[in-house]
Parts: C-alpha cells; structure tokens; sequence
C-alpha cells in the first residue's frame, strides 16, 4: 500500500468510527450580514471576515492495544472566513491550505503529493447556529467521500457551542458524524475552555458502517479563546477501539489528535456571499459521516451477514417467539441483495407470520423496492389495521428518507381505527425530523397537517396522539403549539406537550419546561417535563430539578428528578451533593437508597469509555 493510500486508510476509519471527534468549526469572530443589504447585527464583523490557524492532525492505527501503531500526520493551515449571517445562523468558508502528509511508508511521488494538496485545498461550506452548533455541510460535488471525511473531521472536531448565558459550566446538544450527543463545557482560568463528551442522544453516523462497535475512551478538549471569544488555540484527542462485522475477532485501536495555534486574522471581501455564489456546484449534506464507497461496503457487510443462512431460514425465524441474535440485520441484508425476497416477505406478513420483525426488517433495509412494499401493505385496505399500521410504523426505520417515503402517511392521518391512525400520525412526525435537512419542504408541509389537526380537533384522545406526533417532529412550527398546549391545555394535554418539547430547541422552551417542573400543580405534568429534559441540555434546569429532587410532593416526581441528576453528575459539579442531601433527608427509603446509589462514585469499569 502506498503511503498516502496507507494515511487515507487510517483517516477514513477514524472519520468512519461515528466521526467521533465532536462538530464543526466554531466561528468564534462572530457573523455577519448575508449578501444583499440586511443590517448586520451588532457587534459582528463583515461578510470576508477571516481567520487562519496553523493545524496538525496526527493519526494512529494499530492492531490491538499492544501492537505497533502505524501513524499518518497531516499539516497545514486551517483557514475559515464568513460568507453570510442571517438572524440565527451563518455560513462559513473552509479551505485547507498547503496541507502536507507525512509518515506510514516511503515518500510518495511528487504527483501524487500535489494531487492530495489541490484536492484537499478545495473550499467547502458549514452553517453555524448562531451559538456555534453546526446545522449543514455542502462540499463540491464531485468531492471523493475519503476527502470530504478528512476534511470533516478536522470541521467536527473543533466544535465549540456557547450559549450567550453560559457560566462557568454549561452543557450543548451538539452533532458530529455519528449522531446527536450531550457535550459538558467548563471554564479553566481566564482563557481556558474545557469540553468533554458525556453521552449520544442519538444515533445516526453509524449507519454507514452497520455492525460497528465503537469504544471511546475518555478524553477532553482544551480550547484557549481571547477576550472577545474568538480561539486562539486547540487540542483534542480520541482513543477508540473498534470492532465490525469482518473484524469481530481483531479489536483495531486508534488515536486522532488534533492541534490549533498561530491565530491570524484577516480579510477576504471576494467570499462575501460565497456560499451562495458556488450552490450550484455544492452538495448539501446534514452533519454526518460521507459514506465511503457506501455500496460497495454495505454489499461485504452483507454478504457476511447472510454467509452460512439461507432465506427460508431467515424468513421463517422471523415468526419464532425469540428471534435469534442479528436477524433483523440479516433479514434486511436478505432485502439489499436479494429482492426478489420481498415478496414472500410479505406474503408471510399479511398472514400475520413474524409480520413486525419483516416490516421493520424493510424499513431498515431502506432500499426504493422495501419502501415501496411497505406503502403497499400500510394502504392496502383489505388487510387488518393492525398489520397496517406495523407497516406504517416500519418507516420509522429510515434515517434518511425521500421526499416521497416522507409522504406516505399523510393520506391517512384520519382514519376511523385509531390505531392505524396513531401510527400514520407517528410515522409521520418521526419522517418529517428524520428528512428536514434534506427535505425541508416536505417537513414543513407534514408539520402544517400535523398542527391544523390539532387546532380544530375537539377529541380529547385524537388531540393527545397529535401532540406525540409534534412531538416526534419538533418542527419549528410547532414550537408555539407546543409551548402554548403546555401552559394552558388540560393536565393530560400538558404533559404530552411537555414530553413532546423534547427536542424542540430554543430558550423559551428551556423556560416554560423549567416552570412547569416547579409549579405546574399536577404531577404528571412535573415527570413528564423532567423526561423532556433528559435530552436537552442540563444547565438551565439544575435548579428546578435541584428542588423537584429534594422537595416536590409527588415520590415519583422526586424519583425521576434523582434519576436525571444521576444521569448528569458530569454536567455539574453540584449534582453530587444534590443526590447525597436527597440520600439523607427523604421520607421514602427508596429513594433515599436510589440517591446513594447514584451518588457513589463511579468505578474504573463505569468510569471506562463506552461505545456510544
């Protein structure tokens, strides 16, 4: 293997372990106007606005934790400068400059450097939320996928959300290739930011490479920033153990580091408007790992899924009371390479044989064909609603739909059966979160059926399965029916709207969540409202589950207030005690053995780094 195939080995594993180096550059210097004459907001610099790091990246590939590592090591500078800023967000320019490899084998020729200079140099874009969450990619087109993950990686890596009322700990719900995770900020000194990963909430960047186990050990970025908050340097590393389906039985062990310094500033007024000046020739993507070769890595994964299995057997396991360990995986490796499966799938489903286990199979296989016989089955009317409506919830399965799978459930939102109508409801929302990136009208338009029901719906049970399904899609939209369901609905309503806020972003949710944890009267309404905060960030609700943990009424209240706290004893350094002071003063020995229990300090195997 030549050297820089060895280096571009070594990165694309590491882009592939679930991008597990955190989200996108953090454009620290601040945002400005988009292109056309909007006022720029105050304090922030102009479109052309532009800083440049030196950057090293250091890679490492080894065997097993014992064996002699293989290390690539990448330099250059790193150089971003702002497009365009609109009221909430920004667009961002990246560029690699002069990036130079070195290690893993011989030199290579002097073409093949020059070749991974020029393809590497080529710019590509990143929208920011304005608090330095990043929301969308968009890299050339015609960029090979082994590129756009270098190149990402270095993006995810130096992520650094703030929020305009941070204090001296803070909490973010950030993306990176793998998924949506919960990141702890501290502050260290005067100019020191410390960040550690606490856990995923989601998980998505895995698919590209199905079977993968990830093992993170712990670890933790040092962002050193000026007065105005913009980074002056960074270091970050990653220790991770992997295993996949072809490597079962060879746990590989690699490292990244990741290092900026020698801050510079300056100005470029020609990327003024780039972002949208260069669309055409530009790929949007959500933050997530840029599949290598995809087909030709999920076909191997599947066809060792399905070595030594035969498609009667699988199909008939799919109806036995316990199915056996990875046969969804392999049912839906039986749909990918051999279609002409499908149809005795389904004929096995419609007679009710093993009929959820082969649907939800489909929806995971994803392919045009399995989605296509699941819209069959969901609007055959003849069948049972109850296999319908299995159908229907299959779609649930994809994580990246179509436009037109996104619309499959909206034609039967009304149904008379409430359990088909539950599940085209649910389906429905799920799809519109699960596509709005790429699919933003259709999101919208699922979002707009979804709250128009609602308004004019006067069934208490029908509006309870409106608001789960807003819930699913924590559309923008629906915020307000949402936030305004949970102040002034019916004590049923409000908890559904409570749980159903879950992922819906933004401060005044944080707020009305906070209140009703504390002061809504019923305690259905408090648990739920705690629930929903189990996946946001903890910050701006220590103090309302603080009281809830050590004073609200309800045992059960209090239960799942502990249990939050013990979930978050990363997330603040007061937690602890919080849980030891619940430990020693409730009335209720449950939960005073549940506070202890949490409370005690973790032991090295708790403390190791999981697979996310």
């Amino acid at each position: 293997m030549s050297h820089l195939s060895k280096t571009a080995a070594v990165v694309t594993m590491v882009a592939l372990a679930g991008a597990v180096v955190a989200t996108a550059i953090r454009e620290r210097h601040g945002a400005a106007a988009t292109v056309g004459g909007s006022a720029i907001p105050a304090g922030e610099p102009a479109p052309g606005t532009q800083r440049r790091w030196s950057l090293e990246l250091v890679a490492t590939l080894s065997p097993s934790d014992d064996a002699p590592a293989q290390t690539a090591r990448l330099t250059g500078d790193w150089v971003t400068t702002i497009s365009a800023v609109r009221p909430h967000e920004r667009d961002v320019a990246c560029e690699l400059r002069d990036a130079r490899v070195a290690g893993m084998g011989s030199s290579s020729n002097g073409q093949d450097v020059g070749a991974l200079r020029r393809r590497l140099s080529r710019r590509f874009f990143v929208t920011q939320r304005k608090d330095g969450a990043d929301l969308r990619v968009y890299f050339p087109r015609d960029m090979p996928p082994a590129d756009r993950n270098l190149l990402l990686l270095v993006v995810t890596e130096v992520q650094l959300v703030e929020p305009a009322n941070a204090g001296a700990t803070w909490t973010a719900l950030e993306r990176d290739g793998a998924g949506l995770y919960l990141a702890a900020y501290r502050r260290d000194g005067d100019a020191g930011i410390l960040k550690r990963k606490v856990r995923y909430v989601e998980l998505d960047g895995l698919a590209a490479a199905p079977g993968l186990t990830v093992g993170v050990d712990p670890s933790e970025r040092r962002f050193v920033v000026d007065g105005t908050a913009s980074i002056l340097s960074y270091e970050g590393a990653d220790r991770l153990r992997l295993t996949t389906e072809l490597t079962k039985d060879q746990a590989l062990v690699m490292a990244t580091t990741i290092r900026l310094g020698d801050p510079r500033e300056g100005f470029d007024p020609q990327l003024a408007g780039s972002l949208e000046h260069a669309s055409a020739e530009l790929e949007q993507s959500s933050i997530r790992t840029q599949d290598v070769d995809p087909e030709i890595q999920l076909r191997r994964r599947d066809e060792a899924l399905l070595t030594g299995h035969t498609a009667a057997e699988l199909l008939a396991a799919a109806d036995a009371p316990t199915p056996g360990p990875r046969l969804a995986e392999r049912l839906s490796a039986l749909f990918r390479l051999h279609p002409e499966t499908i149809a005795s799938a389904l004929d096995r489903a419609r007679r009710g044989a093993g009929t959820k286990t082969l649907l939800d199979a489909l929806g995971a296989a994803a392919t045009p064909q399995a989605v296509g016989a699941i819209a069959g089955l969901s609007h055959d009317s003849t069948l049972a609603a109850a296999i319908r409506a299995d159908a229907l919830t299959a779609l649930v399965q994809l994580q990246h739909p179509s436009g037109a799978a996104m619309r499959l459930p909206l034609d039967l939102l009304d149904q008379d059966d409430a359990s088909l109508r539950y599940a085209a409801r649910l389906a429905a929302g799920a799809l519109a979160r699960a596509g709005r990136v790429d699919h933003r009208t259709d999101a919208d338009a699922i979002d707009r059926a979804l709250g128009d029901r609602f308004g004019g719906e006067p069934d208490a049970a029908r509006r309870l399965e409106l608001l789960a399904a807003m819930g699913n899609s924590a559309g923008p939209s629906l915020a307000f029916v949402l936030l305004r369901t949970l102040r002034d609905g019916a004590a049923p309503e409000r908890a559904a709207a409570a749980r159903s806020l879950r992922f819906v972003e933004g401060a005044d949710t944080d707020r009305e969540l906070a209140a009703a944890i504390e002061a809504d009267h019923d305690a259905r309404v408090r648990d739920a409202a705690i629930f929903a905060v189990r996946f946001r960030p903890f910050a701006p609700f220590m103090a309302a589950v603080e009281r809830a943990a050590t004073g609200d009424a309800s045992e059960s209240v209090r239960v799942a207030a502990v249990n939050l706290l013990g979930a978050r004893l990363d997330a603040d350094a007061s937690v602890r005690e919080v849980l030891s002071r619940v430990a020693g003063d409730d009335p209720k020995p449950g939960v005073r053995r549940l506070a202890e229990q949490l409370s005690t300090p973790p032991t090295p195997a708790r403390a190791q780094g999981k697979s996310p």
